[in-house]
């Protein structure tokens, strides 16, 4: 199941990984013509690549000089939001330019990516249980959190399930990556959603896209890893009681993290106002900030402010290290396929 797409109102990621020029041994000037149906596109003629899936739809035409007499290696980027009405007979309404690729540019559809992580989630023995997908104003910028139906619950907490985080881009500002994390509900519609970004592995540059089979382990060991160790993982956070000093740090940690004055404003004021603040208090404000946010830089800087705060005990630390070294095998395979 997939909840509504929401639009967030800032387009840009923090990344700084531009992927737009992979190099030199792709070449800019046939890279589309060559390569648009692997990558999943369709040729509309006149150099104009187009993709379209339930959460939008691009093209990439390629630009030329005013006086036509020169074709650059450039592609204009246009999208649209295909749930939005357009008149049929007119293929240009409602497309908005979006910046620009050069035409070594390795595109990935979200659909063709999320549809890859799905199938590998039922090749692992699983269900998914619901997707949250986000998209940057822009429709450039796209992230989906897609929980997986293997309920484990703490009494003081609530409903815990595993979740693998996905995201990409049209504009080359940010990897096709895949990451592990959780979900906690407690309540019907009242959900924290969180992604590792540290302390596990991501699989990116989406070689996945040519390994689907190769994902299903790795998914598969994530969530027996999950089963086995997310009680104790919440609990032994439960239980970590924080002193001043150490509340302190957090709040040092989040008035430096940019969020902007309302948000580090707020988020202060949730944390002093705790009573016996532990691990998990401040985690779980966190992570519930960070899954109400809709811009990808304070999102990101929120969970990974949050993983800083979360302690994993050593011999889940262990279990950890293990996953991450059975990934990297996973990715190298991936990548040389």
């Amino acid at each position: 199941m997939t909840d509504n797409i929401e639009t967030t109102e800032e387009v840009e990621d923090d990344t700084g990984e531009v992927l737009a020029d992979l190099g030199s041994f792709i070449d800019p000037e046939t890279n589309f013509a060559a390569n648009y149906a692997v990558m999943g596109l369709t040729d509309l003629g006149d150099e104009t690549y187009f993709y379209t899936d339930q959460y939008s739809e691009v093209k990439y035409s390629r630009l030329i000089t005013k006086n036509k007499n020169h074709d650059s290696s450039v592609f204009a980027i246009m999208t649209r939001n295909p749930s939005v009405p357009v008149d049929e007979t007119d293929p240009l309404e409602g497309f908005r330019f979006n910046g620009y690729v050069t035409g070594s540019y390795q595109f990935v559809g979200n659909g063709s990516l999320v549809s890859s992580v799905r199938d590998s989630v039922v090749g692992a023995n699983q269900n998914v249980f619901r997707e949250y997908p986000i998209l940057g104003a822009g429709l450039t910028t796209f992230m989906t959190e897609m929980v997986i139906e293997n309920p484990n619950t703490v009494d003081e907490i609530g409903i815990i399930k595993p979740q693998i985080n996905i995201s990409n881009s049209y504009n080359g500002t940010a990897k096709a990556k895949v990451s592990f994390g959780f979900s906690v509900f407690d309540g019907d519609d009242n959900r924290s959603g969180f992604s590792f970004y540290n302390k596990l592995v991501s699989m990116d540059q989406i070689h996945i896209q040519n390994s689907n089979a190769m994902m299903s382990g790795p998914i598969g060991d994530f969530v027996t890893m999950f089963s086995n160790n997310i009680v104790n993982l919440i609990t032994t956070n439960f239980q970590n009681a924080l002193d001043a000093d150490d509340t302190g740090e957090i709040v040092t940690l989040i008035e430096k993290a940019g969020l902007g004055k309302t948000r580090t404003t707020e988020l202060k004021e949730h944390i002093t106002a705790l009573n016996g603040v532990t691990s998990w208090n401040i985690f779980h404000i966190l992570t519930r900030y960070s899954t109400l946010e809709k811009n990808f830089n304070a999102k990101k800087i929120l969970q990974n402010v949050a993983e800083s705060v979360l302690v994993v005990p050593a011999e889940i630390m262990g279990v950890v290290e293990s996953f991450n070294d059975q990934l990297a095998v996973t990715q190298n395979q991936a990548n040389a396929a």
